[in-house]
Formats: C-alpha cells, structure tokens, sequence
C-alpha cells in the first residue's frame, strides 16, 4: 500500500536522537499530565546547564539543580485545572524531603503534599482529592540519606483530567459599532460561570483578552481605531475551566462619518456623503464639517466671501475635533483655475466655539478689479480608493491560454519577471474562494491517495463540510469521514472578509486528545487541479506563493507541499514545514518558531534536518514569528532547479526530477498542491502525545491567499 509522504530517513533519525521515551505513569493512573503545558515564572535558583525549566519538560533525563537547602520552583499551568495527583523523580532516585503546593488563579498557596519528612527513594506518587489549581510550587527542604546539599529534581507531573465545561454563551453578536468602539451581545447559557472571556484581535494579529463579570450578556470595547477590522470570540469562564470558543465575528469599526450618519439618519439610503435628508442644498459630508444636523433644514454656518475695503474674504468654521477631515479653502478667477494653501493665502483664526475655530482668508496676491470665486474642499482620510475591486479578480483555468486575473507575485524574486498567474485561490468572501460552494469546487478535502490522515499516520483527520464530500468506509479503522457540525462542535472553517481559517476541534466531544485514538479534526484541503508534471517534463517554470500564519498549540503540524500521484521516496517538495514537537531539554517548538524547507528524493544546498534553527539563521532567520502574515514561495525552473523563499528571502535551493522515485528516468507524475494544516503524528514520539481538549481553544490556521504562476522559459 503506498502511502502519501512518509519521513525521509535523516528525519527519523533526528526524533529519535533528540527525543526521549516518554515516561509512563503509574499503573492505578490514566491521567494526564499538565506541567509540559505550563511554564516555570519562579525559582530559588539553579545550576548553569541544568535550569528551572527542566523540572517539567517531560523529559526524565533532564534536571533541575540546586546548590543548597530548601529551593524552590513555581509552576504556572496556564489556567485552572482539576488535578489529584502529582508525581516526582528525582536524580538518582534520591530521597528528598519537600512539600508541594498548589493555589487557583486569584486565591493563596495551600499543601496539596507535605513529604518533609519523606524517607522513600523516588519516584514519589501522591493523590489527593481534586482541586482546582493554575500555581503549583515545589519547595526541597532536606533528604534523608543523601549527605550531598545539592537539589536536583528531573521531572515533576502534575496530574489530573480535563474538568467539566461551563456550558458555551450562545447568539454573540455585534449590538452596536461606533467608530472607537463596538458593543457585543449574547445570550448566558451556563450556570456555574465567574464570568465571560472576550478575545479581540487585530489586524496585524495582536490578540487582546477582555474579562467580564458572571451573568452578564453585553461588553463595549472602547478606544478603538476607526475603519479597522476587528476579530472577536467568546467563551464562558469557571473556577476550573473554560468552554470552547463561539465563531468568530468579524467587525469593522465605522469611520467617523458613517458613526455620525447613522446617529442621525435612519433611512440607509440616505446616509451617503452626498445625500441630502433634509433639502437643505447641504449633502451629509458638509453638514458634517459645518457642525449642522442632517435631518433639520439649517444654511447657519455656511462658508461666507465678503470684501474689506478692497480685500477678499473669506470665512468657514472648521472643526477640530474632526480630525479624519482636512479643510482646504481655494479661490478662483475663471472657475476652472483654482489656487489655494499656504503659499497663496494668508489664514487666521478670528473666533472659537469649542472645537470649532471661525477661520478668515485672504489671498495674498490679487487684483482688486478681477472677480473672485471660493471654494472649500473638504477631503477625508477615509476615502482611499482601494488598489484592486473584487470583480477583477478570478479563479482561472490553470494554463497560459486560459490565465486568472489578479495581483502579480509579492516580490521580485531571482529572474521571475514574464511569469502569469494561472490559480488565483484568495481566501474571503472578498475574494475568489468566497465560501464553501466555492471551496467545494476548487478543493477536496482528503489527499491524492483517498486518505484524510496521511494513511493513519497524522494525529487528525480532516474534516469535510458535509455529506456530499465526505468519503466513507475508508480503512485502517478510520470508517467514514467527520463532518462539520456533526462530529465538530462548531466550525472547522471560517470565511471572514479576505481571509479563511481553519482549527483544530475535538471529535465527538472527546475531552483528552490522542493521536492514536485519532480524536482531533482538522481544516486540511487539496487542491482539485494538478499540473500534468513539473520540471524539464513540464517544460514551464513554475512559481507557487502563499500567505498564511499560525497560533498553533503544542504537537500541531503544518505544511505546504506538493507531490504526485504516485510516490517512492519523491517527488516531493516541502515548501516549508513545521511541527509542534518537545525534544526535551527545554527545546520544543510549541509555537512554530522553527521549520525546514527541503526537498525529498532531490538535492537540497542546506541540511535542514540536523538542525532547522541553524539552518533557518544560514539564511539569517533568527526571529520568526509564526503568528505574523509570512509569504512562502517555491520557484521551480524547467531546468529541474528550484529556490524557496519565505517573505521574498532564499531559505533553499537544489534539484529535483518530478517523477516517482525523483530520478532521471522514473516514470512521469504530475503536481497537487497541499495546504496541511494538523496536529499530531503517530510515528513521530515527539508530538504523539496526549492533550486536554481545551489546548485547542483559540488557536488557528489564516489563509489569504495561494496563487500559482507559470511561464516559457
């Protein structure tokens, strides 16, 4: 049976030397362990080599040390959990003496375990009736035959099990928007909440958390920028856990003026910058800058021109408190010539109301006997117009004769001028993947092979969104396809205004998360269209670019690659992946900081498998931020070359023949593009390792955009 993509050799090698065996726990106990899910904020002090860390990185091989009686460590698990057990291994099995204690977010420190005066080799094993705790600290005072003073601890568990949700808010909803601000509304639907957490995000990713009192149904988030876009969700809070997250609700704030409309003016139609409600001769925009009402006939405040002697005058009011408007009075002999600004008039403020300054001005070159015409433009910030209108934009064919229409690639990269975009796959509903009606003609979400979890071998399954695409009676044990909706409490993919994103979401309300039980659903998704080859067998050069970023959770796995329909150790190109795994020694990659782009069955200029942040700093790569928009690119020449560039930088380069197997006279394969967006991999013991269902709460996968350029060489 073939399978899709298998780890190249050089990559087992790499989990297996850097990955030690996990350590089992107790017989009497199938708990899970959250310490690797927190972070030490707190210690007594420790041993160059053998940090605070390294007392709960999983890794029994590891240690914490000490030089001294008592030390202590704090352990920050991230949030409140139920746990009822805790387990400590020592270096050497040494008989240490210690008291551990534990206290939920807001309350104080009390013993879960007093083993001061322990005489018992390690490990230790304690349970204890559940508690809610977010703080755990360790403090050594002594040992019993050890005569050393030294501390040195290599692993504390703190053990427990996913305590129940409070039950998720329903309805959220935008109530009202303003231009500095937005209400939210939703109905309470849980009993035992202490409150509501909000997430905002924004738009260059910034992600806020807002809190509220318990049974309460509404929140104004204020101090907000105006025109932006803004992400928000919800989920109800307990003294023990959290529920899932709602969908998210996309809301742009209005600007300035459409706030001020929409005070005034209830007909939607009239609320334009030209309209006129009140017949005034005065269209919204300029009953705004005059501080006049829109629905209420008013000329009070109209620009006047007058004459001093023989001067010119002319007076307005301006606003300053209006600061998105700017007010630009201009003159004219002929009307068709008009002047203006500093250069050419002089402006002096003769009176204030408030904000509001009454400005006079007066040309400083003019002849007395010309007739004089004035003018005041009043220009927002917010009238941009915008670089590319959706109805441009298209999906294309796939082939020179039949190109898509839409923006040309992101960057100048090596000899890629001529190159036509051929699939233009722009995520949101302002794009040309709008929708699932859209997704279901341009993708499918399974692989080339039939299979939604590369064989068996990735922790989550992909999702389908209903019925119609979903594939049923598959093997190894896996049954038919999860649906959305159906297996998945709420979305696998969300469309938002020029994005798509896709999550991680338990199935069928599993509450531990395993990649070998396969309980996880992912957004994963192929595209339906393949080129018939690549390289000197297609005879084009090809060049693939796509913008996406990730918050991923511990053990997720990412990738963008293409492959054929048919595999023997290559063709393949791993445009950029990325795995969340814990190596141990406090080396993990939790937050996808780290990735390789390689080839498999070609030739690659840099050995990203011994080390990805070496490579990644070869480059001059040293602070990736997966959470950022970042533009991955693969240049593949009909010379059988390829380069690979993230954010317009060469992270790769080498050679690949596009047939099965990669070699010179393999048979011919053709191309699918692969968007992985997972969690998990049951041959990879670095990432096969259990979750709490709630690990999975707020975190994603963004799409903007894929595209695919061609072009004769």
């Amino acid at each position: 049976m073939v399978l899709r993509k298998r780890l190249s050799l050089k990559q087992c090698l790499l989990v297996v030397l850097q990955t030690s065996v996990p350590l089992l726990l107790s017989a009497q106990d199938e708990l899970l362990n959250f310490a690797p899910l927190g972070s030490i904020v707190g210690y007594s002090s420790q041993q160059g080599g053998n940090p605070a860390l390294r007392l709960v990185d999983d890794d029994i091989d590891t240690r914490w040390s000490a030089y001294g009686f008592p030390q202590w460590a704090e352990l920050d698990l991230g949030a409140n959990r139920m746990i009822n057990a805790v387990e400590v291994h020592t270096f050497y099995s040494r008989d240490y003496q210690y008291i551990i204690e534990s206290r939920p977010d807001g309350g104080s420190y009390s013993t879960l375990v007093d083993r001061s005066d322990n005489t018992q080799n390690a490990p230790l094993y304690d349970s204890f009736s559940p508690v809610s705790a977010r703080f755990i600290k360790l403090t050594v005072t002594g040992a019993d035959d050890y005569s050393d003073i030294w501390v040195s601890i290599t692993e504390m568990k703190v053990l427990g099990t996913e305590s129940p949700r409070p039950a998720a808010p329903a309805d959220f909803q935008t109530h009202t928007v303003q231009d500095t601000s937005i209400s939210l509304s939703w109905s309470d639907l849980s009993q035992d909440e202490t409150g509501f957490e909000i997430e905002r995000e924004q738009m260059d990713g910034t992600r806020v958390i807002l809190s509220t009192s318990p049974n309460t149904t509404t929140y104004t988030d204020e101090g907000l920028s105006a025109d932006q876009r803004y992400l928000y969700r919800l989920r109800a809070i307990s003294a023990t856990n959290q529920s899932g997250w709602l969908p998210s609700i996309e809301v742009y704030t209005r600007t300035p003026f459409e706030a001020w409309a929409n005070e005034f003016v209830s007909d939607a139609e009239q609320r334009s910058g030209n309209a006129d409600p009140d017949g005034d001769g005065l269209p919204n925009t300029l009953e705004r800058a005059y501080g006049l009402s829109p629905v209420v006939p008013d000329t009070h405040g109209r620009p006047e021109a007058h004459y001093q002697g023989d001067n010119p005058i002319f007076n307005y009011w301006k606003n300053e408190a209006l600061t998105d408007l700017s007010f630009r009075p201009e003159f004219s002999t002929d009307l068709s010539d008009w002047q203006g600004g500093e250069t050419q008039a002089i402006e002096t403020v003769v009176d204030t109301a408030g904000s509001r300054q009454y400005v006079q001005v007066t040309p400083m070159l003019h002849n007395p006997t010309e007739r004089l015409f004035w003018k005041l433009v009043v220009d927002s910030v917010f009238d941009e117009p915008a670089d590319t209108t959706v109805s441009e934009q298209t999906v294309g064919g796939g082939t020179l004769q039949s190109p898509a229409v839409g923006p040309p690639p992101a960057y100048h990269y090596e000899g890629a001028e001529g190159f036509i975009l051929v699939k233009n796959w722009d995520f949101g509903s302002n794009g040309t993947i709008r929708d699932y009606a859209d997704m279901n003609t341009h993708f499918q979400y399974h692989d080339q092979f039939g299979t939604i979890a590369n064989g068996t071998n990735y922790g989550a399954l992909i999702v389908a969104p209903d019925t119609d695409n979903a594939l049923t009676n598959l093997p190894w044990g896996i049954g038919d396809q999860p649906i959305e909706g159906v297996n998945t409490d709420g979305p696998v993919r969300q469309f938002f205004r020029s994005t798509m994103r896709t999550y991680l979401k338990p199935l069928d309300g599993a509450l531990l998360l395993n990649p070998q039980q396969h309980n996880v659903g992912n957004g994963s998704f192929q595209a339906k269209w393949t080129l018939p080859n690549g390289g000197s067998l297609l005879g084009l050069d090809l060049l693939w670019e796509t913008r996406v970023r990730y918050v991923p959770p511990p053990y997720f796995w990412f990738a963008l690659w293409t492959a054929g329909n048919k595999w023997n150790n290559g063709a393949e190109m791993d445009l950029v992946e990325s795995f969340g795994y814990n190596n141990g020694n406090g080396y993990t990659n939790y937050d996808g900081r780290y990735w390789h782009s390689s080839v498999v069955g070609g030739t690659s200029e840099t050995n990203y498998h011994s080390n990805w942040g070496n490579a990644m700093q070869h480059y001059g790569i040293t602070d990736f931020d997966a959470s950022q928009w970042h533009t991955w690119t693969w240049a593949y020449y009909s010379d059988n070359t390829f380069v690979s560039y993230i954010d317009g930088i060469p992270v790769q380069r080498g050679t690949a023949f596009w047939t099965n197997g990669s070699t010179s006279s393999g048979e011919p394969i053709d191309m699918s593009f692969i968007f992985d967006a997972g969690w998990g991999h049951r041959q990879v013991s670095s990432v096969n390792h259990t979750l709490p269902a709630g690990a999975m709460d707020g975190k994603f996968f963004e799409w903007d955009y894929s595209r695919v350029y061609l072009r004769q060489p």
